[in-house]
């Protein structure tokens, strides 16, 4: 469409304002109040039928595009902490809706045109990439799966130049292969990353200062996610697949299940790594722990920790204002 837009509020009392943003492929466009009598063109009907009300807010404008960025996800900040230079290890469990949309990012970080990006890909695989344009890469050949729950786990020692991606299926898949995993080299840029943005269910922000987006958007739950220092063993894997804590470094435990309606994922580890939900995705969802014996949050909200990220979830456009109109009193 080459003219859209939408308001601040749906209705307004009479002295109340309402704000419009205007999103216009042309260079100009009209603003015109009218008091709409009937709106359907249909020839067996009336007709339009509409009046026209003096207002301050008619008149011509400067049109101009505004993008819309959807997607949700989780961004981090405060990631100091973390040396993307040194060893790290990433675990979460994720089951994937619609992994057939594209590539779609788990876990990132970027700093310039440095980082790494932990992903489905294409293929439909798990992958980690490094560098602008995944100038090196690590890929599980098997194809993920989908809505079904699956551990994943990126160990990453860039001090030794490698990487190893793991991924799992749970025990109630004895249809398909347990384990399958990969190790890869790690390009050196990786630690030019350290101190940038992470984002959990996209792959980047976008490149445009003034609103709010992420690319590379993942469609599917995400649930107790997890940031390690150092390089797990598999022994420490395997007891955190199981569901016990390797007695490594815990830098991040982002508690999913913290108030549903808010915009916070506290760090339950410490200082630091606090997330910030952008484009409300679907919050209160059943985990990989969910027995099925509950089925309201408030009974174990522990079984309820997992978000559902979508790659068209929108909170905000983050448009800017057009023009303003103050109902008359």
């Amino acid at each position: 469409m080459k003219l859209t837009g939408y308001t601040d509020r749906w209705s307004v009392r009479p002295g109340e304002q309402i704000r419009c943003y205007v999103s216009s492929e042309l260079p100009a466009y009209r603003v015109q109040l009218v008091k709409l009598i009937h709106g359907d063109a249909n020839p067996k009907g009336p007709g339009v039928k509409e009046t026209v009300i003096e207002s301050p807010v008619s008149g011509e404008y400067r049109g101009r595009v505004q993008e819309i960025y959807p997607g949700s996800y989780i961004r981090i900040d405060d990631t100091a902490r973390l040396d993307a230079g040194e060893a790290f290890t990433f675990a979460a469990w994720i089951k994937p809706t619609a992994p057939q949309l594209g590539r779609q990012a788990i876990f990132s970080q970027h700093a310039g045109g440095e980082g790494y990006s932990l992903a489905i890909n294409e293929s439909l695989g798990l992958e980690f990439s490094t560098g602008e344009g995944a100038q090196s890469k690590i890929e599980l050949p098997e194809r993920i799966r989908t809505d079904q729950w699956q551990f994943i786990c990126l160990v990453v020692d860039a001090k030794k130049g490698e990487a190893k991606l793991i991924h799992r299926l749970t025990k109630f898949s004895p249809c398909v292969e347990e384990e399958s995993a990969a190790k890869g080299a790690v390009r050196a840029g990786i630690s030019k990353a350290s101190g940038g943005v992470m984002l959990i269910g996209a792959e980047r922000l976008v490149d445009d200062p003034s609103r709010e987006g992420a690319l590379g958007c993942f469609n599917g739950k995400i649930g107790e996610p997890k940031l390690f220092a150092g390089a797990l063993s598999g022994d420490e894997i395997d007891a955190l697949f199981k569901g016990g804590m390797p007695k490594a470094e815990l830098i991040a435990d982002w508690d999913f299940s913290f108030e549903p309606a808010g915009k916070k994922i506290p760090n339950r580890a410490g200082r630091g790594f606090e997330g910030r939900v952008i484009n409300r995705p679907l919050r209160a969802i059943n985990g990989p722990k969910w027995t099925g014996h509950v089925h309201r949050y408030f009974e174990a909200p522990e079984q309820y920790e997992a978000i559902h990220f979508h790659d068209d979830d929108l909170e905000d456009a983050r448009w800017e204002e057009d023009f303003t109109f103050t109902a008359p009193s």
